[in-house]
């Protein structure tokens, strides 16, 4: 229940500064208009309305799941007269509004609260008002790398689904992912295994080398090195298993010109904390700009505490939005650096930020034109889940719909269990099985949720992909004669998702 100091606001509005023509107060009227008049209740939002989060504090479960029923049903009006005045707030007010002053008070004194857990008191936040108003954004470079010739783009520290997402790709491309004729045809007992194999090996790494760079050692251009992705690639065996499983390797020589490697201790990997509230979107403009944009509260509800404090008169000033829980995605518990040494790369420290999965993606030709974007929620899922995606679109050619619909395999961990959505061959799971993994086999589809474009770049035509895993839509928006959007088409372009010629980056 440890809140991070929230960066979303002053995110979108530089954001906004530097790449839109359109400033906050503009972009927030029709997120003002939505809490205000309210939106239909989904299925998802209803499921989860009485969850052990969304009741964890009175205020919370007056607004969720009164009574221990949900205070709306499927199809009833949400609305949100608070959050709708918080964005006034910050409309009139800029980010400021929102890191000083009264929003930033409520802030303050919600993440002081505390909850009883197990019989004991709970200890509230140590975050201060200095903390807020001091924050500041950090604009970093995408990582990059090249996959059968295309430049894939994402996201970089202090995200691990970037560097972990570009390392397996850069491994798999030795095999002919895609090729029926040699045993990689989609479904396949070899594609599986080279995958599953590939997500193994990328989270041994990423358990010890990925965090925020600004106060740990990230080696990322070791970690992308052809000569080390080649040597961590060749521990894959098409018709084999790595026995134990795969340890971390020593980047090191590949990032630092003239290091010669070093000791490694034997410590434990660090465990990851699963999350549920998690969203993406991606979107393409009439002009083909792109944007790929993954954002997290972490669990569902965060702490389950809105934003707010009791005054006087014994009543609770709400500012409409529940606060985060962020902090669960540093390691729960100190770790030693196996090859530094010192404190783990993901440990907590001051003003540091917390490794996240996340994994926004924008992919582009070989002569830099953006081709698709793409990302997922679905916390350590969300790595797998776009690594999926990619080799669906790039090796197996499909169309987005379909790449997106397609079963995943996911794995998270390098001692993890393959888990296979229902779709595979039998004989592909019965083929792993024998290989030495353990299979786990979920009754539904549900790893991960991805939301993509693409572009056909012969066309120009532009296509989208929404998961059903969870709850999305493709929605165009029509141009008027002045070149702004206007109304809301929704579309389901099953002859631009089905079409083998409109393929967009899956096209070669």
């Amino acid at each position: 229940i440890a809140v991070g100091v929230p960066g979303m606001v002053k995110g979108t509005d530089l954001a906004l500064r530097l790449y839109g023509r359109k400033r906050l107060a503009e972009v927030l009227k029709p997120a003002i208009r939505l809490a205000d008049e309210g939106f239909a209740a989904t299925p998802r939002y209803v499921e989860a309305s009485c969850n052990s989060r969304a009741r964890n504090y009175p205020e919370t479960e007056a607004y969720f799941c009164p009574g221990g029923v949900p205070r709306v049903q499927v199809g009833e009006i949400v609305t949100n007269e608070p959050l709708a005045e918080t964005f006034r707030a910050i409309a009139r007010g800029g980010p400021d509004a929102f890191y000083k002053g009264d929003i930033a008070k409520g802030i303050i004194e919600g993440q002081k609260r505390f909850r009883v857990v197990n019989g004991e008191p709970g200890k509230g936040g140590s975050m201060t008002l200095e903390d807020l108003a001091n924050y500041e954004v950090s604009v970093r470079e995408p990582y990059e790398a090249t996959y059968r010739g295309y430049i894939i783009r994402t996201v970089p520290s202090p995200s691990s689904g970037g560097l972990t997402l570009l390392e397996m790709l850069e491994m798999i491309e030795r095999f002919p992912m895609g090729d029926e004729r040699e045993g990689f045809g989609f479904g396949s007992l070899r594609a599986v295994n080279v995958m599953a194999e590939a997500l193994r090996i990328g989270f041994a790494d990423r358990s010890v080398w990925m965090g925020d760079a600004d106060f740990a050692y990230v080696p990322a251009r070791g970690l992308l090195h052809p000569v080390y992705t080649a040597m961590r690639g060749d521990l894959i065996d098409p018709d084999g298993r790595i026995d134990p499983a795969p340890a971390p390797a020593d980047p090191r020589p590949f990032d630092i010109a003239g290091f010669r490697g070093g000791t490694r201790f034997a410590v434990a990997n660090p465990p990851d904390v699963p999350e549920h509230g998690t969203t993406h979107f991606s979107v393409v403009d009439r002009w083909g700009n792109v944007v790929s944009y993954t954002n997290t509260i972490e669990s569902s509800h965060g702490i389950g505490v809105f934003a707010g404090y009791y005054q006087p008169d014994g009543t609770f000033k709400n500012f409409g939005f529940l606060l985060n829980n962020e902090l669960t995605d540093f390691n729960t518990t100190p770790q030693t650096h196996p090859f530094l040494g010192g404190p783990g790369t993901n440990d907590v420290a001051p003003h540091k930020r917390p490794r996240s999965s996340m994994t926004p993606t924008i992919i582009f030709s070989p002569d830099g034109e953006p081709l698709a974007a793409l990302g997922s929620p679905g916390g350590t899922s969300i790595i797998g889940a776009v690594f999926n995606v990619v080799v669906n679109l790039v090796d197996h050619r499909m169309p987005v719909q379909e790449a997106i619909d397609a079963p995943r395999v996911i794995v998270t961990s390098p001692t993890g269990s393959v888990t296979l959505e229902p779709g595979f061959p039998q004989e592909t799971i019965d083929g792993l099985r024998a290989l030495g993994h353990t299979v786990s086999l979920p009754s539904s589809l549900g790893q991960g949720s991805v939301q993509a474009v693409v572009i056909d770049p012969r066309t120009g035509k532009q296509y989208g992909g929404a998961d059903p895993r969870r709850e999305g839509a493709v929605i165009g928006l029509k141009p008027d004669d002045r070149g702004h959007g206007h109304g809301r088409d929704r579309h389901d372009d099953r002859d631009g998702h089905r079409s083998r010629e409109d393929r967009g980056p899956g096209r070669r």
